[in-house]
């Protein structure tokens, strides 16, 4: 799916999650969406502390093609484990929609990454005093997705 296509699909989806509305929901509504597509959505709770504006937590893992598994995304939106509803305001549905087609875009680098790779990895950071900060943004591909 052309990236253009899957801004579109955002964009005319969005506007319908202003209000308060189910998790599920939200998820069965993207997932209904892009159907067709290699792209799936999932949900997850956290307990950290959050401002109610910025509730929800986009984040994405792209799965290349292995041993007859087709290649797929899967987005997931993490959301406070103490709320069963998100309430969100149109500019949080729309703030929503940036962060997950961010996210879209930034998988499908590591498509396009991947797909001119093969089965070779990167080098990575290697520090001493290693954080999980300084792990993830030592490897080469997500600078490169990042940017």
């Amino acid at each position: 799916m052309k990236l253009e296509a899957v801004k579109k699909k955002l964009a005319k989806i969005s506007p319908s999650w202003v209000g308060e509305k189910h998790v599920p929901s939200l998820i069965r509504q993207l997932n209904k969406t892009f159907l067709k597509s290699k792209l799936y959505f999932d949900s997850s709770r956290y307990e950290d502390l959050y401002y109610k504006e910025h509730a929800v937590i986009v984040s994405g893992q792209y799965c290349p093609r292995v041993m007859g598994i087709p290649e797929n995304m899967i987005i997931t939106l993490s959301f406070p484990k103490d709320q069963k509803k998100i309430k969100l305001s149109k500019k949080a549905a729309r703030f929503l929609e940036l962060k997950i087609l961010r996210t879209i875009y930034h998988e499908y680098r590591h498509k396009h990454q991947q797909k001119h790779r093969g089965w070779n990895y990167t080098k990575q950071y290697r520090s001493k005093t290693s954080t999980p900060k300084q792990r993830y943004y030592g490897n080469p591909d997500e600078l490169d997705a990042h940017a």
